[in-house]
């Protein structure tokens, strides 16, 4: 028995030594209060010895967590336990899905497939408010491979000692998508300390590699092997009811609506889901944040409608973040007669998305909008078909089509519009297994009814190195002049680009945390005109960041643009700069952001500078105010001169954005955000009340009014009072 005993316990520390963790089950009721009075976590060793990410990525944590693991079959048990230096804990709100930075918090990374390219992220602070996400291509870029939308029933709850504090998840099997019978998953944790002003890790990350990269994760070892726990069917149904006023119209349109509809989440197994949606309403999504466009393309604005936005990464990862093939914004925005943009409804869409195999992932979408006869905007489908199939680790092959199809009676007979426009296209994605070497490559093809198909194409690659000391990338882009994606964000086609970066950084200064010097030098020729460069911008920054985590950034720029068509630089319909001129600027970029975990905090940034054929002065300032944990209110200013010689236009431009939030606790939510836009010539007033009766649950009150600057006078103005509810059956 000595003996037995001996090599059990072996086995257990050899185990934590080549870095695994167990899911212990258990059948004792597990109350989820944030305390762990439980067995299943009073007899067990915690899993601990996280290191730090910030300040420094060479040391342990300065104060230590503890992960503890169990499972009764329906359910993945999660509990930890924080120390700290002391009980100032500090959150930007109590409202769910809160934003991490400047913030205490601890998030827990679970990769059912131990792929090391998806993952499910579960959150909590030490209020006991939650958070949840999804990581998808490896989590190598924060901005696009992290997605806060998604959202599932899951249970949370923290507690607060003298000296630490403590909390449980429990997360049902059934909203995970995993392989039956596979006993290894994947997982890592990361928490922010902002007492002793900390990042920490579970499994080490190096600091230039970002806390969401899943090549950094630990085995989690299950006892007893996870499987499918029984049907999950959730119905979503909603009901909206509301008024809308168009003052600009004669006379007054005074409109009253009402509407009905609802979503189904349906887990076809334990890997597969399928989502579904019949009428949707979107009448609760916050509006955009409007921006001065100075710029020649169209401006991009991020999905915000929350059919869309879950699981998307299977949908929107391919091509780059201005060549991507499919921009789920085009749907439900159609062309009239006169070319102009207006808003159709949606009469139902359907998305299936999961695994069909160990190594095949698919991802099936199509969505039906409504006609608009008395416009003359035809019924259309949108419809996406995606299959990558994974090769060895983080190396993969993907194949995507997208297809437009419109109603093809109306089109030939009163709209001549294309009845179809589809993409084609594969892309490889790979990365080596010390996460040191990452990259892509695509090829993509469209076909359209009005458009040759000769050069309809685009096509491109990237490369990414990381080290200690160094961070380098080469992006090439290559799109033809007839490509055509309409479900697409392609602002511009007709040209080959070429984009290095070169980045050296120093991670021990004696001032400074961190500072990054980087030369990014990028080149675009057109297709049409042999050697013939469009645009080009040669930028050297030096990038500053503090202990007290405020950063610093300054650039210089050298661009020269070569215009294929007029363009009018003050963005106010001004006298345009003539085609086939050329411009070469210098100009220099600052920027400053504050430490975020002061209650006043504050950014600025700044363009100084050659502008086209003038002078260019811009700056923007942006000042938030936190009463913890119920009131934050935040403040942005942006100025733009442009100062042109005649007989071009001198322009001054403002931007003001207010945004009033207000936690009361966390169930009730109150938002309002007041923008004024010179450039467009309105004010936007939009107020949002929230309460959440039941988990997932929500009733909305929306109010949003526009109007005219010039004494106030009113354009339009609308109430909308919405109510959802989460049923599992």
């Amino acid at each position: 028995m000595k003996r037995i005993t001996f090599f059990a316990i072996l086995l257990h520390y050899s185990i934590l030594l080549i870095g695994q963790s167990s899911v212990v089950s258990t059948s004792e009721q597990i109350i989820i209060d944030g305390k762990l009075e439980e067995q299943l976590w009073l007899h067990q060793k915690g899993d601990g010895q996280f290191s730090q990410y910030f300040p420094s990525d060479t040391t342990l944590a300065g104060q230590q967590s503890e992960v503890y693991y169990g499972t009764d079959g329906k359910n993945l048990f999660v509990a930890i336990k924080c120390y700290s230096v002391g009980n100032d804990y500090i959150t930007n709100s109590l409202q769910r899905d809160f934003s991490a930075r400047g913030s205490d918090n601890f998030t827990i990374v679970i990769d059912p497939y131990n792929e090391k390219t998806n993952a499910f992220v579960f959150g909590i602070n030490p209020f006991g408010v939650r958070r949840e996400a999804i990581i998808s291509n490896g989590g190598q870029n924060p901005r696009t491979d992290w997605d806060v939308s998604w959202d599932n029933k899951w249970f949370g709850e923290a507690a607060i000692y003298d000296g630490y504090w403590t909390a449980e998840f429990q997360i049902p099997l059934r909203i995970l998508r995993f392989r039956e019978n596979n006993t290894i998953w994947r997982f890592n944790a990361y928490r922010f300390d902002t007492q002793n002003n900390e990042m920490s890790t579970l499994v080490h990350i190096p600091r230039n590699n970002t806390i969401i990269d899943l090549g950094f994760s630990k085995e989690l070892i299950w006892d007893t092997a996870p499987t499918n726990s029984g049907a999950n069917i959730s119905l979503i149904p909603y009901i909206s009811a509301g008024r809308y006023q168009d003052f600009e119209s004669e006379p007054t349109l005074n409109d009253a609506d009402f509407s009905i509809g609802g979503d189904v989440k349906m887990a076809i197994s334990s890997s597969l889901n399928l989502d579904a949606t019949i009428n949707p309403d979107f009448s609760q999504v916050e509006v955009d944040e409007q921006v001065t466009n100075l710029q020649r393309f169209e401006v991009f604005f991020p999905e915000r409608r929350q059919f869309f936005i879950e699981n998307a990464n299977l949908f929107n990862r391919f091509g780059f973040s201005r060549t991507n093939p499919f921009f789920s914004r085009r749907i439900g925005i159609a062309k009239d007669t006169a070319s102009n943009s207006l808003p159709v409804n949606i009469l139902a869409g359907a998305k299936i998305s999961g695994k069909i195999s160990k190594n095949t992932q698919i991802g099936i979408l199509s969505v039906q909008t409504r006609a608009d006869e008395t416009e003359f905007i035809p019924s259309t489908n949108y419809s996406m078909l995606a299959l990558q199939q994974t090769i060895k680790n983080r190396n993969n092959v993907s194949l995507f089509m997208v297809n437009k199809q419109l109603d093809k009676a109306i089109t030939e007979n009163e709209n001549q519009l294309n009845t179809y426009n589809r993409v084609l296209g594969i892309e490889s994605n790979f990365g080596s297994n010390d996460n040191k070497f990452t990259g892509k490559v695509y090829y993509h093809y469209s076909i359209s009814e009005d458009r040759e198909n000769s050069n309809a194409f685009s096509q491109g690659a990237r490369i990414n190195y990381v080290n200690s000391r160094w961070r380098l990338r080469l992006t090439q882009e290559l799109v033809g002049n007839n490509y055509d994606a309409e479900v697409g964000f392609i602002p511009r086609t007709g040209y080959f680009r070429i984009d290095p970066t070169v980045e050296w950084i120093s991670n021990k200064n004696k001032i400074f945390n961190q500072i990054r010097i980087g030369f990014d030098p990028s080149v675009r020729w057109l297709n049409e005109i042999e050697n013939k460069v469009s645009d080009h911008n040669y930028e050297l920054r030096v990038n500053a960041s503090a202990n007290n985590n405020s950063n610093f950034r300054l650039g210089i720029s050298h661009r020269y643009v070569y215009l294929t068509g007029g363009f009018d630089p003050t963005g106010t319909s001004s006298l345009e700069l003539d085609a086939d001129t050329d411009y070469r600027m210098v100009y220099t970029t600052l920027s400053y952001q504050s430490d975020r975990r002061k209650s006043i905090f504050f950014s600025a940034n700044s363009y100084i500078g050659e502008y086209f054929n003038g002078k260019r002065f811009q700056l923007r300032k942006t000042i938030g105010f936190r009463i913890q944990p119920k009131f934050v209110y935040s403040l942005r200013v942006e100025y733009n001169h442009t100062n042109l010689p005649a007989p071009y236009a001198t322009a001054s431009l403002w931007l003001v954005s207010n945004r009033i939030e207000v936690t009361f606790n966390k169930k009730l939510f109150w938002s309002t955000f007041i923008q004024y836009n010179q450039q467009e010539d309105n004010i936007n007033f939009n107020s949002r009340v929230q309460w959440r009766f039941a988990p997932v649950s929500d009733f909305f009150i929306v109010y949003s009014d526009n109007y005219i600057p010039n004494r106030l006078q009113k354009r339009n103005r609308s109430i909308i009072l919405k109510a959802t509810y989460w049923l599992n059956l």
